[in-house]
């Protein structure tokens, strides 16, 4: 019966996200929105269930995403990095030291940042008009990273000291 509630929860919760993640596309201004919402569904399966979980859910969204969103940008973004961060912020956070934290999110955000460039640079032909404009565009980039890993940060908080002990009571988590 575990497994079954774990797999139910699972597959409503990727199909969520999923729905998330069509509506941002339709809409085009909440593109980037709904991929971070997706990325909260993820981030609940790897705290209720585990990696192996939080995994499949991952995966699960970003196929389903890449195959039938019609605007393929918050799903390649989901697939390349916003997806999985959930996670790996939830390892780097069971790190001692406040500063190697910040140091090992920020290069991670920053490797993906410039293959992204990259990538948009050699293989889709994106050209920037300055440099300071790219200069520009990553600062922002860097600087919504940062606002974005604060507020998961709290939300992860409320999640687990308020609103979990609420799904438990009814039996939607272990």
């Amino acid at each position: 019966m575990k497994e079954t509630k774990r797999i139910t929860f699972c597959g409503v919760m990727t199909a969520l996200a999923c729905v998330l993640m069509y509506i941002g596309a339709v809409t085009d201004i909440f593109s980037l929105t709904a991929c971070i919402f997706a990325a909260f569904a993820v981030l609940f399966i790897y705290i209720e269930y585990g990696l192996r979980s939080g995994i499949m859910v991952y995966a699960s969204i970003s196929v389903i995403s890449l195959l039938i969103l019609p605007e393929k940008l918050s799903a390649v973004l989901f697939t390349a990095y916003v997806g999985y961060y959930p996670m790996l912020k939830l390892k780097i956070e069971k790190l001692k030291s406040h500063a190697a934290r910040w140091i090992i999110k920020l290069l991670s955000f920053n490797i993906m940042l410039a293959a992204a460039m990259l990538i948009g640079r050699l293989v889709l032909l994106v050209e920037y008009d300055s440099f300071w404009l790219e200069a520009a565009t990553a600062v922002i980039a860097n600087a919504a990273f940062i606002l974005s890993d604060i507020l998961a940060t709290r939300l992860i908080f409320l999640y687990i000291n308020k609103y979990r002990q609420i799904l438990r009571k009814h039996g939607f988590v272990k």
